[in-house]
């Protein structure tokens, strides 16, 4: 089941996965205003001043909603249009499994301490699969980032 591009809210923040043969890349970008229904303004997170051109490449759009799975669009479209960024999808937004494995649903509290920060904080493990586990931080204390080590205690 997927989500219509139309059902996005303006001021939705998004992550373009930009690729070519040789190298791939993440940006930032929000939607600044739905055009029609597959079709967007969007403003770029990059500093530099010069237009960026998005020819031969493929790029992805991935945007989370709340506490589930994000959504993704493939082979989205960006244009440069009367000094805006253009974006323009086809098709609907599917769930996107990033691990790319099973999931198992645990909805379990546990204690984590997660290395460099102050421990001891309560969360929920919301589900687990052979690749890692997703938690959620209800009072975003943890204030963690990718890459950062995890170790949780079950009570």
């Amino acid at each position: 089941m997927g989500i219509k591009f139309s059902e996005i809210a303006e001021g939705t923040y998004a992550v373009l996965h930009i690729s070519n043969k040789e190298n791939s890349m993440d940006m930032g970008a929000t939607i600044k205003k739905i055009a029609n229904g597959n079709m967007a303004l969007i403003s770029l997170a990059f500093e530099g001043t010069q237009r960026l051109n998005f020819d031969n490449v493929s790029i992805d759009m991935e945007i989370s909603m709340g506490e589930g799975m994000p959504y993704i669009w493939r082979g989205v479209k960006i244009s440069y249009y009367q000094n805006n960024y253009v974006l323009q999808v086809s098709g609907e937004g599917v769930r996107h499994n990033r691990r790319g494995c099973f999931r198992v649903s645990v909805g379990v509290s546990a204690r984590v301490n997660a290395m460099g920060k102050s421990g001891g904080q309560t969360i929920i493990v919301r589900d687990v699969s052979l690749s890692g586990f997703s938690i959620t931080d209800r009072q975003k204390e943890l204030g963690l980032s990718t890459g950062d080590s995890v170790h949780v205690v079950f009570e």
